[in-house]
């Protein structure tokens, strides 16, 4: 059975709520450092990123086209590159990810789109 637009939402928004709790108190160096000393935080993290991916590939354009600022389809390319070309992937490239702010933009964008009206104005 497909998963529920609602239930993807919500995988979205449980993978950015546990990159911050992975993440939580890290910076830079130490994350740069995490796929030889922290390896259980480095894989989780690319795992929620590409749950993330997975997820927004499966959102109808009811959701994404209320959305354009987000670039969805970098988002499911992550995805992509994660699951196919994982050996590309550098711990720098998640940092900037981590860092760039598109996961608060994410975030505000997945709540919105849970709202009652499904983000639509009255």
């Amino acid at each position: 059975m497909p998963r529920s637009t609602t239930g993807r939402l919500n995988d979205i928004l449980e993978a950015i709520e546990d990159i911050r709790a992975f993440t939580e108190g890290m910076d830079r160096p130490s994350f740069l450092e995490a796929p030889v000393k922290d390896r259980k935080t480095y894989w989780a993290v690319l795992a929620s990123l590409l749950v993330i991916g997975e997820a927004v590939k499966g959102l109808p354009g009811t959701v994404t086209n209320q959305h354009p600022g987000i670039s969805w389809q970098a988002i499911a390319g992550l995805r992509n590159l994660l699951a196919h070309e994982y050996f590309r992937v550098d711990a720098d490239l998640v940092w900037r990810i981590l860092e760039n702010g598109e996961l608060d933009v994410l975030e505000a964008c997945i709540r919105e789109a849970l709202l009652p009206s499904g983000g639509k104005s009255s």
